[in-house]
């Protein structure tokens, strides 16, 4: 653990190199990711905190996925990790009771990354992870807190494109406003 509560990303590369299988720039990228998010949401343990990943589905992007996994525990087997495809961006949305906080890589260091990746070496690769692992968390994301606002009629979170986050909560965005979610209690359409 460092100063700030988080565990050290450091500490946790070697758990993510054996899982994972090799260590790479995303898999760091993703370990960051997780170790930013536990303690925003003041995750008490793995299974109060989940995951949705909006990445590309295919390697190198997708190897962030395993970072997060290692990071925060979240997981395709508990069911507290998704992931979505997204071609444009990569981000993480992190919920943990009514907290919820999404963390976007910025796109200039995206573009850093898979541009300077084309023609690396092994060692250019791990010199690059190295990179990602030393950048100050400012440089790497752009972290945004998101607000429920809980609201009673069935039909109006459904006709927003309501998808099941939680296990209590449908929650759909508000037009025009990306953070801010109507939410209804799931007991209530039940």
């Amino acid at each position: 653990m460092d100063d700030d509560g988080r565990p050290d990303a450091r500490v946790l590369l070697a758990r993510a190199v054996e899982f994972h299988g090799h260590l790479g720039p995303f898999v760091v990228l993703g370990i960051r990711m997780g170790v930013v998010a536990r303690p925003m949401l003041k995750a008490q343990n793995h299974n109060d905190l989940t995951a949705i990943m909006s990445v590309n589905p295919k390697p190198p992007v997708s190897c962030m996925v395993d970072g997060v996994h290692v990071a925060s525990g979240c997981t395709l087997g508990k069911g507290t990790i998704r992931v979505s495809e997204s071609a444009v961006h990569i981000a993480g949305e992190f919920h943990a009771g009514n907290r919820i906080f999404t963390i976007t890589v910025k796109p200039k260091l995206l573009n850093w990354l898979l541009n300077g990746l084309r023609n690396r070496t092994e060692k250019g690769v791990l010199e690059t992870a190295e990179t990602v692992l030393a950048r100050p968390d400012e440089e790497l994301f752009q972290i945004t807190s998101i607000t429920r606002v809980c609201v009673a009629q069935e039909d109006r979170a459904e006709a927003s494109g309501c998808s099941w986050l939680e296990p209590y909560f449908a929650c759909a965005s508000v037009a025009h406003s990306p953070s801010v979610e109507i939410c209804q209690s799931r007991q209530a359409i039940v």
